[in-house]
């Protein structure tokens, strides 16, 4: 059969990453299928643009789709488009966390054939092969976990694509040929506002440090990669894992830079850890922090100290890595006084740069659960997906803060010290940006 797994348009041109996902997937495809991976972001397609392309480079007999939140209104209209400009004989099958988090609701407002929930590769085996063999499917919503670890098919995502679309807002790229990685899937932690579980688990799976290593020498020489960006939920969870790792690239004398723009504990980095990341070439890394609030920590049951919190930036600092601080404005029950809290911790903190996101409740989440306990899920695809927890006053703190804290002297020298063009060229794509601008000037 040929086989299209498809990355939805989510009509942003800031820092579009390869689908690893779907690469996962096209790895544990039966290799007598031929398999295509389609990125309608990358391509910028609206859904009757996609369906078209896709019809007329592929025509697939099976297209896999991986929804995330936001992206199911142009999803379900691809999917119309699809059905009624070619063949209803086409197989559509979503996953993802869209899917998985609501279940039967997602597949019936996508309209698709099939839903997978969880981490998709055995289910996405079995069926295959099911359709394959034109065996009659009775169940429309499978659910799949593995707690295998499972690598991505690079040469399907054609990465080259991807080197120009990496760079961030915050801090430059030090590579030209960077490659986004993943060494470790799942996270143990149980953050109210996270839905991160609900796909990759929080059974933390790995290869050993070893292999993983040997893969990124691989990669490194394949495709001339000078930049490892690693994607992980939290790349240094096991500490003693984590430096055995770094040990083995700085042996190995890769020679690469590294970063962790994810988000790392913030509370578990010792002196050892820090030299060892810097010496295998590790540069920024971001920190989650969510919020300087105490009390606010607790409501998110995010267990964080703290006070701990300046020792591990400052043990950065002191081997060169420049750190960002992760924070979440609008958290249900927050007050001004918790973002006051927020705003005096980020400038306290020797942060190099912060990020400051809106709160959005995903489904999957314990919040998605509490906010939307009483309203349609069905529905709620229909509407934008914040409709019931937008907040005025909370747009204005953002800029605010912002304002207070990159419009300081030693964090502009900072900035222009690192700033490139490339650079300034993401910050003009940043979603953000216009909102800074629309509630300060």
């Amino acid at each position: 059969m040929k086989i299209c797994l498809l990355k939805p348009n989510r009509h942003s041109r800031f820092q579009i990453n390869p689908p690893l996902g779907l690469g996962c997937i096209a790895s544990s495809t039966d290799s007598k299928h031929v398999i295509e991976i389609f990125d309608a972001q990358l391509e910028n397609l609206s859904p009757v643009e996609a369906a078209k392309k896709i019809h007329l480079k592929i025509n697939p007999n099976v297209i896999g789709i991986q929804v995330y939140t936001g992206d199911h209104h142009w999803v379900r209209k691809f999917i119309e488009w699809y059905k009624s400009l070619y063949s209803e004989k086409t197989k559509i099958i979503c996953g993802g966390f869209h899917v998985t988090a609501l279940g039967e609701i997602a597949i019936k407002y996508l309209n698709c054939d099939y839903g997978i929930m969880g981490n998709g590769i055995p289910s996405w085996h079995n069926l295959i092969n099911e359709i394959d063999s034109d065996n009659e499917i009775k169940e429309r919503l499978i659910t799949s976990y593995s707690n295998k670890f499972v690598n991505p098919y690079y040469e399907k995502m054609n990465i080259d694509r991807y080197f120009a679309h990496l760079h961030g807002a915050n801090i430059p790229l030090k590579g030209k040929r960077p490659l986004v990685f993943m060494a470790t899937r799942g996270c143990p932690f149980s953050c109210n506002f996270c839905a991160s579980h609900i796909v990759h688990g929080r059974i933390v799976k790995r290869e050993s440090y070893f292999i993983t290593a040997k893969r990124i020498q691989d990669l490194i020489a394949k495709y001339d990669i000078d930049e490892i960006i690693f994607a992980d939920d939290n790349l240094i969870y096991d500490k003693d894992w984590a430096k055995k790792l770094f040990k083995f690239m700085i042996k190995m004398k890769l020679n690469i830079h590294w970063k962790a723009p994810g988000g790392i504990r913030a509370d578990i980095m010792d002196e050892e850890l820090s030299e060892l990341m810097a010496e295998s070439g590790c540069y920024y890394v971001g920190l989650g922090i969510e919020s300087g609030s105490k009390r606010m920590l607790k409501l998110m049951n995010k267990n964080l100290n703290l006070d701990q919190v300046e020792g591990t930036v400052n043990i950065l600092k002191i081997n060169e890595i420049k750190t960002s601080g992760f924070f979440i404005l609008g958290y249900p029950g927050e007050n001004d006084e918790d973002i006051e809290k927020s705003i005096r911790f980020s400038l306290e903190v020797p942060f190099d740069r912060i990020q400051v996101s809106k709160f959005i409740p995903y489904p999957g989440s314990k919040i998605f659960d509490i906010l939307y306990s009483k309203y349609s899920m069905m529905d709620y695809q229909e509407d934008d997906f914040n409709t019931i927890y937008d907040n005025v006053h909370y747009e204005m703190y953002y800029g605010k803060w912002i304002r207070k804290f990159y419009l300081r002297l030693k964090i502009i020298k900072l900035m222009l010290k690192d700033f490139n063009y490339n650079q300034l060229k993401t910050i003009i794509k940043h979603p953000q940006i216009k909102e800074v601008i629309k509630w300060n000037f």
